[in-house]
Parts: structure tokens; C-alpha cells; sequence
């Protein structure tokens, strides 16, 4: 198969799926020339638990993707959603030495804040993303390039994962030949797939429901002020619905998706669907409205617990467009209406867009990471043919400065 540079892959290690998309470079943007899926087998709450069954679902994946877009895939931006994952804020500084703040002077307040970071044995920094600048307490600054001052504080968002984690992704992706280029916050990269340059600027939460983990990432200024991972999402619906009524995760996840509602109080009271009780070849009669409570019941909860983030957030007030709901979960039906009663502000679907090519498949919630990846990966290899090459190695300095460009390029 060819090997073109224009061609940029996003490999999404969810739980329920491993999904690989094939971008390629155009004028407008980039086209989505092939994807592969494969039963996610060894990973659980978004950490690979099983290595071999982990590169089993990625080589299946990488064969299909391979063949429909007809090209050969060496490296990949790779999403990660480990349930470990710990973000925070933190602030740096910088003495100048008088006259307009040169690229330099930008680059070394971000080295010294990295430096002045504590991360714990085991963790590694994964983003280190600025919110603003400050120039001589002048707060607020988005670009501090050309303006004078002599003390310049970055104010950033930083972002943490298990060391571990890290090394089992790479150990996977290794094993099926491919070069993990970047490992990027899976949150991070659903944003760019789903959400306006609007919403991310007057503020906005988005949540990404998969199936082993939910994902929260708030934005306002067009930064990121807040993210975190939840250890609870899709299969654990699944999960309830199979101990309630004994039976099969397979058999619940069809109830769930065919037949479950979000609101108990908008489903069909009268409908019942038969199903086979496991250990008994009995069939019986599951009332509609009762999978529905199963269902709301769970949804609150991790509704709940979403709350709860925003809260510890203290940013709260800052959202003024709303929620936008992602990844697969939030197809259930009557989601989006029980999230509107429940946070009390608007609410959407986010479905992928800024792109082109295999727009009938991929315009779905399911893709919103693995597009997003891409995306993310067509900025980050823009970014670093402009001379932003990341260091292998302990440092993350240069990996920092690509970061900045690609995460907030309208800074410089």
C-alpha cells in the first residue's frame, strides 16, 4: 500500500470499540477517506486491562482502515480516557528583560511553569494548555507577542495521567506497527470535532458519554478551564439492565438501544418485549416503562456526578451556551430532555462536522473522538512542518510549544 504524508489517522481505544479514521489533507479541510472497528476485548473504564486482546482489536481495525482508504497507516494520534486521568490549574512567571516580548520570552515562561509543576510518582503530564497571559498584572492577555513588560505570567490548564497508561497505549500501538505521534485527552479531541469557535468562547460544557467512561471538558475564552473523567458511562446501563432482569450484557445492550428511554414517564406503558431469562429456557414479558426507570435511574446518577465536577470546577457561572452531549450514550433516547430538566440550561446533540469525505457514516456521535483525533492531528503535523518538532524524552518543552499552537493558535 502507499504511504502518503497527507494522510493523518486517529485511533479511539474506547471501551466498547476500538475505531480507527483516515483523513486525508484537501483544500477545505480534510476528508475521511476510511475507518475499521473492532470489538474493544481488553479494555475496561477507558484502561487497557489486556495487552494482547488490546492489539487484537487494533490490527482488526487498522486492516479494515487500511483497505478502504487504501493506504498504508504508520502513525496515529491516539485518544486517551483513562479513569485516572487528573487535570488542574496552575500559573508560571517570568522576568523580561525590557522591549517587545519576543516568541523566546513566551516559550521560557511555559518551560519554567513546567518545571515548577509537582507531579506525582507514576503520573506524567499528558496537556499543559494556556487559558491567558498575564503582562505586569494586566490580566486577560490572549497573545503577549509584541507587547512590553517586564514580569509574564502564564496562566495554563494541566493535564495528568497515569505513567502506565501512557506506556501500555504506546506498548499496544508498537506491537501492531504503528508510532503512537501523540496521545491526546480524549475530551480534547471530541471538542474539536463537535463544538462552535462561539460556544467555546461565551463558554460551554461538553460531555462525552461513551461506554466505559465519561468525559467532561469545560471551555470559556476559547480555553479549556476545567476537565475530567468519570469511571461510569454506557455499560453500566447495559450492566443494570442485565442483573434486573437476568439476562445476557447482549440482550441488554439490544433492550437499551431499541427499546430503553431516558425518562421512564415517555415510554409506551402498554409495550412489552419478551426475552429469554438466563440460566432458564423461560421467556419473559419486560415492560417498557420498568427498563425505562432501570435506565433513568443510572442516567441521574451519572448526571449526579457530572454536577458534582462542575461544582468542584467553581466555574459554574461561566457557561453561557449550555451543555452539548457526545459519544454514543448520548443517542439513548430522551437524554438530551432528561440533562435539560436536570441542569436546568440548554442542551444539544454534538454531531461531528468540519469535514468531508464519508459524511453519511461518520456523522454520528459514535465518531466524535476518533474525528476529533484527526483534526487534531492535521493542525498538530501543520504545526510541526512549521518547525514546532516535539523532543523525545523526559523534556516537554518544545511538546509544550507545539501544544500551544495547536490547542490555541490564535494566541500568535
Amino acid at each position: 500500500m502507499e504511504i502518503n504524508k497527507n494522510i493523518v489517522a486517529g485511533l479511539d481505544l474506547g471501551t466498547t470499540k476500538v475505531c480507527i479514521l483516515v483523513g486525508k489533507h484537501t483544500v477545505a479541510g480534510v476528508d475521511i477517506i476510511g475507518i475499521g472497528e473492532s470489538p474493544s476485548n481488553g479494555i475496561k473504564k477507558g484502561t487497557i486491562i489486556d495487552i494482547d486482546a488490546t492489539v487484537d482489536s487494533i490490527r482488526s481495525a487498522l486492516s479494515q482502515a487500511e483497505l478502504m482508504s487504501g493506504y498504508k497507516i504508520t502513525d496515529v494520534f491516539t485518544g486517551l480516557a483513562d479513569g485516572q486521568v487528573r487535570s488542574f490549574n496552575d500559573a508560571g512567571m517570568w522576568v523580561l528583560k525590557g522591549g517587545p516580548i519576543l516568541q523566546k520570552d513566551i516559550d521560557k515562561a511555559i518551560e519554567t511553569t513546567e518545571r515548577s509543576v509537582k507531579v506525582e510518582n507514576g503520573r506524567t503530564i499528558l496537556h499543559i494548555m494556556p487559558q491567558e497571559f498575564v503582562i505586569d498584572g494586566q490580566k486577560g492577555i490572549k497573545s503577549p507577542l509584541g507587547k512590553s513588560g517586564v514580569r509574564l505570567e502564564p496562566k495554563v490548564h494541566i493535564v495528568t495521567a497515569s505513567s502506565g497508561a501512557i506506556d501500555d497505549i504506546r506498548r499496544c500501538t508498537a506491537k501492531c506497527g504503528l508510532n503512537s505521534r501523540e496521545i491526546v485527552l480524549e475530551p480534547l479531541a471530541s471538542g474539536y470535532a463537535v463544538l462552535t469557535e462561539e460556544e467555546k468562547q461565551v463558554g460551554v460544557i461538553m460531555v462525552d458519554m461513551g461506554g466505559g467512561t465519561t468525559d467532561i471538558t469545560m471551555f470559556r475564552d476559547n480555553s479549556i478551564v476545567h476537565s475530567s473523567v468519570i469511571p461510569v458511562a454506557g455499560n453500566h446501563i447495559t450492566t443494570d439492565i442485565s442483573q434486573m432482569f437476568r439476562i445476557l450484557a447482549t440482550d441488554a445492550e439490544m433492550l437499551k438501544k431499541k427499546h430503553g428511554h431516558a425518562i421512564s414517564r415517555m415510554a409506551e406503558r402498554e409495550e412489552y418485549v419478551n426475552m429469554t431469562t438466563v440460566g432458564t429456557r423461560t421467556t419473559q414479558q419486560i415492560p417498557s416503562n420498568l427498563l425505562s426507570e432501570v435506565i433513568q435511574a443510572r442516567v441521574e446518577q451519572i448526571f449526579e456526578l457530572i454536577m458534582r465536577e462542575i461544582k468542584k470546577s467553581g466555574r459554574f457561572n461561566d457557561v453561557s451556551s449550555g451543555i452539548v452531549l457526545t459519544g454514543g450514550s448520548s443517542l439513548l433516547r430522551g437524554v438530551k430532555e432528561l440533562a435539560e430538566m436536570y441542569f436546568e440550561m440548554p442542551v444539544r446533540i454534538g454531531i461531528p462536522q468540519n469535514f468531508g469525505g464519508l459524511r453519511n457514516i461518520v456523522s454520528s456521535p459514535v465518531y466524535s473522538t476518533a474525528l476529533g483525533l484527526v483534526l487534531y492531528g492535521k493542525k498538530y503535523q501543520q504545526v510541526v512542518s512549521g518547525g514546532y518538532v516535539p523532543m523525545k524524552g523526559k523534556g516537554l518543552v518544545n511538546k509544550v510549544k507545539t501544544n500551544i499552537k495547536v490547542l490555541c493558535d490564535d494566541y500568535f
